[in-house]
């Protein structure tokens, strides 16, 4: 399990990190989340809370703000809006 556990942890590291323009290992981000949600999955854990609300619910791709997600306060309901590229938002509340 503290293997898994790791493996998907790298893997988000890796699709954070590939989601730089500049980054050789470009576009790749959405696949490295893939794999990680299957290793989920297959060992039945779950994804830790800091990782999954980073990912989209509807096209499954990292939301890095700047370069595919608009992010948003919206403090009279008391959350942070994240707007993906594909039109979903992910609601992040703070209160």
């Amino acid at each position: 399990m503290e293997v898994a556990e790791f493996r998907i942890k790298r893997l988000f590291l890796l699709a954070k990190e590939s989601m730089d323009p500049d980054s050789p290992m470009h576009g790749l981000g959405k696949r490295y989340v893939h794999i990680a949600e299957e290793i989920s999955s297959h060992y039945r854990i779950r994804i830790p809370n800091e990782i999954r609300v980073q990912i989209c619910r509807s096209c499954h791709n990292l939301l890095v703000p700047g370069i595919n997600a608009k992010v948003r306060v919206v403090s009279g309901k008391g959350y942070v809006a994240y707007a993906c590229e594909c039109g979903a938002e992910r609601h992040i509340f703070y209160k």
